[in-house]
């Protein structure tokens, strides 16, 4: 399965809440096309103020139409990385482009092995900020908001039973995965 990089150029007004909507969107989507979701943040503006941790639309360079027609001159920048089949790459990237709240989609293709060395070292940096030898980290201006992170939490917060939920959930036709039959949760008769 190759790795892919996406960058998505989401509408400046968004407020936390639906950018972190969109973001579970997007992770819902890559999940049940069959991907595996190795990234998901929402990168932080460089005129934010130092100390808040929180994705601020950037200038764009120049104006650009977003799906309802209107100009945009600043947009969120969503970086989002997964393991994806080619076939379903198309397909994802349609169901994305309907969505009024997403401008722009950039999908480049990076070697799978770049794509190990840089988890790796995400792998390596995790552990040296859980290390107990670790020095306090403190939020800047640069720390990007995790929308994956974000979702994990919310939905363990929804959802106590966590995993079981969401297996549950997998289970279900989805005509996402490819079945015409509907989305209900079949009723199993004791």
């Amino acid at each position: 399965m190759p790795y892919y990089e996406t960058l998505i150029l989401a509408d400046p007004r968004l407020g936390r809440g639906e950018l972190h909507g969109l973001l579970k969107r997007i992770v819902v989507r890559l999940i049940d096309a069959g991907g595996v979701v190795t990234r998901l943040r929402a990168l932080p503006s460089a005129f934010v103020d130092a100390g808040v941790n929180r994705a601020a639309a950037r200038p764009l360079p120049q104006e650009l139409r977003g799906p309802t027609r209107e100009k945009h001159r600043a947009a969120i920048f969503v970086e989002c990385g997964a393991f994806l089949f080619p076939q379903t790459l198309t397909a994802l990237q349609r169901q994305l482009r309907l969505d009024e709240q997403i401008l722009r989609i950039s999908t480049v293709r990076r070697p799978a092995v770049e794509a190990n060395h840089e988890r790796q070292r995400n792998r390596r940096a995790q552990r040296a900020a859980t290390s107990p030898r670790a020095s306090p980290t403190f939020v800047t201006a640069t720390s990007p908001v995790s929308g994956l992170e974000m979702f994990v939490e919310e939905f363990e917060k929804r959802h106590p039973t966590g995993v079981a939920v969401y297996d549950a959930y997998r289970l279900q036709e989805s005509p996402f995965r490819g079945n015409p039959s509907s989305n209900k949760p079949k009723n199993d008769a004791k």
